[in-house]
């Protein structure tokens, strides 16, 4: 195993070295060690939204910051963050829940996780299902207003949740069985459903967030996908897409004013400027999903703050309905996964951080299946199915992903190791901003992709694995069969989580193992890495893309 292992390190560092990517220039990344894997949820837990104001962990460290006083605390100043800068605006677009995460900043969303990985209310004081009518009523959180001035009241919620159902970019996924919204006083609404949706609080984590319906009457939505108005903390001044993003604190938010005067947030597509840029205070935060960063500046000194919530479950997705590629017969795609090495892929992609699991959540998690195996590696088993199916000699594909360090590195990993059995796989590089166009399919191959976690299993299986899905993972090239469909399907719609259970873990059996449809990898806890001054900076506190900054100040 060490020897694969150092064998795997190298040929890494030799293609990234060589510029084997394509799309991307030469990238170089060196492992020579392999630390105990890391647990995903590290430090003290943070406070909930009742105590926003009070003066919490600074950023990096475990210990509580005793001895200061709201006097004390410096208020004002701008906290410069080098993180990915999203790429449109258009609140109906929001795709995923990292991307809802980030858009808190300035249009909140009516659900959030706290840290413990708990789904609580936020711009609503409740949400209450009811099954046999099909129904899930919502209260809304009393004396909000938007930027604008305007109430967010009933009226308003329910104009946000029919407009989504009618324009909104995953309509098609999440909002599936949803009818129709009912203001029915001033601040209640209920949801109506032509089929029971029992992930319905979670869905709204992946699509809708909460923008001024007296401003889309005023000004149409041209103006909000360029002038998001929210009921957020920070208001957006300046956007350059992918680029830079600004913006200042709102002194009228509901949860307390932020002590800083705002944020500015600057893309540096290579980590080894945004590492330069954080060392000569050109920005004070660096936002990362790369541990072997986190281990070079630790070792300069530098304090890493991980999300409390594990934020990804990287995995290489199968495109089996290509009749004409050798990946449509599962005992190839079982080959692929008996080849790949995940031991030895965190080893040298993550320097051993990230948690191993076969499947879409971790061990011990609700709808973990301990039956699932999930082919392990097994080379000699690889090249037997390879054989049996036809193609000991190889084939050519591809391998997608997007254009971020971690994607890339995964890739090339996974390309190396799939020459032990004849297949050459080109790694294909999208940019960010457009690889949501491969989301839903790609035309051959496989595709890295990162799917979130703070979610559940149960969540992720139904709104992927299920026929008539109008956006999401694999739509149209996961070859799904009835079995896995009814399966999903029931799950989905059962009363309870608990008794969604054995539906979803019977779906995780046919996922995973008989089907072969994807193959987890490792899964991560993305991660930011503060200056010395920056007390609180919430940057990737809690999950990924997510910026709690209401009680950030800097100590300079």
């Amino acid at each position: 195993m060490k020897n694969l292992k150092r064998l795997l390190c190298a040929l890494l560092c030799v293609a990234l070295g060589i510029g084997i990517l394509a799309g991307c220039g030469s990238t170089s990344i060196s492992v020579n060690r392999a630390p105990e894997k890391a647990e995903l949820n590290h430090a003290a837990p943070r406070a909930e939204a009742a105590t926003l104001k009070a003066v919490r962990l600074s950023a990096g460290s475990t210990e509580v910051a005793t001895g200061v006083s709201a006097d004390e605390v410096k208020k004002g100043g701008r906290l410069k963050i080098g993180m990915e800068v999203p790429d449109e605006l258009l609140w109906t677009s929001i795709i995923g829940s990292p991307q809802e995460a980030f858009a808190a900043l300035y249009c909140e969303p009516l659900m959030k996780w706290n840290a413990e990985g708990e789904l609580k209310p936020w711009l609503l004081e409740s949400i209450t299902p009811d099954k046999d009518a099909l129904t899930w009523t919502m209260v809304v959180r009393d004396n909000v207003y938007f930027t604008d001035g305007s109430l967010f009241d009933a009226e308003c919620l329910e104009w946000n949740l029919n407009y989504y159902k009618e324009n909104g970019g995953q309509a098609g996924t999440y909002f599936i069985n949803f009818d129709y919204a009912e203001a029915v006083d001033s601040r209640t609404v209920v949801c109506h459903f032509t089929d029971w949706e029992l992930f319905f609080p979670t869905f709204l984590t992946y699509s809708l967030i909460i923008v001024s319906k007296q401003a889309f009457d005023e000004y149409g939505v041209d103006y909000l996908a360029q002038n998001p108005i929210g009921t957020g903390p920070f208001i957006v001044t300046k956007w350059e897409p992918d680029t830079k993003m600004s913006l200042d604190k709102n002194p009228n938010y509901w949860g307390g004013e932020p002590y800083l005067d705002g944020l500015d947030i600057t893309h540096f597509p290579e980590d080894m400027v945004a590492e330069m840029a954080l060392g000569t205070e050109e920005i004070d935060v660096f936002a990362t999903d790369s541990y072997l960063v986190d281990d070079e500046m630790e070792a300069e000194g530098y304090a890493v703050t991980y999300a409390k919530l594990p934020s990804m479950g990287y995995t290489l997705c199968f495109n089996s309905k290509n009749e004409d590629s050798p990946i449509s017969d599962v005992r190839v795609r079982k080959a692929i996964s008996y080849a790949i090495d995940t031991d030895a892929l965190n080893s040298a992609v993550t320097n051993g951080h990230g948690a191993l699991s076969n499947q879409w959540c971790l061990p011990g998690s609700t709808f973990y299946n301990d039956d699932v195996e999930g082919q392990p590696y097994d080379l000699d088993q690889a090249k037997a199915l390879m054989k049996e199916a036809g193609y000991e000699d190889g084939f050519k594909t591809k391998i997608y992903c997007n254009g971020t360090d971690m994607w890339k590195n995964t890739a090339v990993a996974i390309q190396q190791m799939l020459k032990a059995i004849n297949i050459d796989a080109e790694v294909c590089v999208t940019e960010n901003g457009t690889y949501v166009n491969y989301i839903n399919g790609w035309d051959e191959g496989m595709l890295v992709h990162t799917m979130g976690l703070e979610p559940g299993a149960g969540c992720q299986y139904g709104s992927t694995f299920m026929h008539g899905i109008g956006f999401g993972l694999g739509t149209q090239v996961f070859d799904i069969s009835d079995e896995l469909d009814e399966l999903v399907r029931t799950g989905k719609t059962a009363a309870s989580e608990e008794e969604s259970i054995p539906y979803f873990k019977d779906a995780a059996k046919i996922i995973f193992d008989e089907d072969c449809l994807i193959k987890v990898l490792y899964c991560s806890a993305w991660s930011s890495i503060a200056n010395d001054y920056v007390m609180d900076s919430g940057v990737y506190a809690i999950q990924n893309r997510r910026i709690d900054a209401v009680t950030t100040w800097l100590d300079k």
